[in-house]
């Protein structure tokens, strides 16, 4: 699993790269790409983590933010609903899930 994790974050970095070169709100079809590239990579490592670490409450943030990003509203409300209903999702999480669905 770490390699998985491991080959995930280069993956990650590389797709962060691409993403930021895009300004906040782009609606361009290459940004909403990066973002939803971003979102689906940091959705693979939630997969595979725990909800209650660090690096699973990290990736479950990640892929949300950038489906918002990337204009993608119905992705972004069921990752929300879907990490919202993990039994060891914090609090905290669940309300920062909803804010940043609310945002879009």
């Amino acid at each position: 699993m770490t390699s998985t994790i491991d080959r995930l974050n280069l993956e990650i970095t590389e797709a962060t790269k691409v993403a930021k070169r895009f300004k906040e709100g782009s609606k361009s079809p290459k940004a909403k790409d990066a973002f939803g590239k971003l979102s689906r990579l940091q959705e693979q490592i939630a997969d595979i983590t725990q909800p209650f670490s660090v690096e699973g409450m990290n990736a479950r943030c990640g892929a949300l933010l950038a489906a918002v990003k990337a204009g993608d509203a119905k992705r972004a409300e069921s990752l929300a609903k879907r990490y919202k209903s993990e039994s060891f999702t914090v609090d905290a999480f669940t309300e920062q899930f909803d804010k940043l669905v609310a945002s879009k």
